[in-house]
């Protein structure tokens, strides 16, 4: 059986019956829940540190929240706040990323108002902002998540090429009853 469809035995085997109706629901609603997800950081509160909005709790938000390869995190915010990914817990920890490697951290925004993060890497990953010396960190703007593979990263898609008609090669036009070549 594949994903989100049902085979075509089981849709015979089913098809008057309200039972085959059900399982072929469930089968493509199951199916549907694995597929990429977009989560929006924060929800309506968007990201910002705890002066900016004393609601705010990321790892609340994270709670309950499965993050896999493939699905994109977007964070809703101002020029005042920056977005950073990193994979090391010292630089989190630090909420400090001028000294991070340029292999596992990045910064994602440098005041632009919707960030599009995706993920890329299974394990922990770590988001901060480092604006204002780390500050907006150390002031809740700050959570950490677990990667999953999920379904894995998707695979690139090959562009489709366009079908051209083969170009006419020139021929030289040779008058009636001459050659460009001696008869021998």
């Amino acid at each position: 059986m594949g994903r989100n469809q049902c085979s075509r035995d089981l849709l015979l085997l089913f098809s008057s019956s309200s039972l085959g109706f059900l399982l072929c629901f469930f089968i493509s609603f199951t199916s549907a829940a694995d597929a990429y997800q977009n989560y929006t950081v924060g929800d309506n509160l968007g990201w910002f540190d705890n002066k900016h909005n004393p609601k705010i709790n990321y790892q609340r938000w994270v709670a309950g929240k499965n993050f896999s390869l493939g699905d994109f995190l977007i964070f809703n915010t101002d020029k005042n706040h920056s977005v950073i990914q990193t994979y090391n817990l010292i630089t989190y920890k630090r909420c400090d990323y001028n000294n991070a490697n340029a292999n596992d951290t990045v910064v994602w925004s440098a005041g632009q108002p919707v960030v599009a993060v995706p993920l890329l890497k299974e394990g922990m990953t770590y988001f901060f902002s480092g604006n204002y010396d780390g500050k907006q960190c150390k002031h809740g703007q700050h959570f950490k998540i677990k990667v999953l593979h999920g379904l894995g990263l998707p695979r690139p898609s090959r562009p489709s090429m366009p079908r051209r008609r083969p170009k006419p090669v020139p021929v030289p036009l040779v008058a009636a009853g001459t050659s460009r070549y001696p008869i021998r």
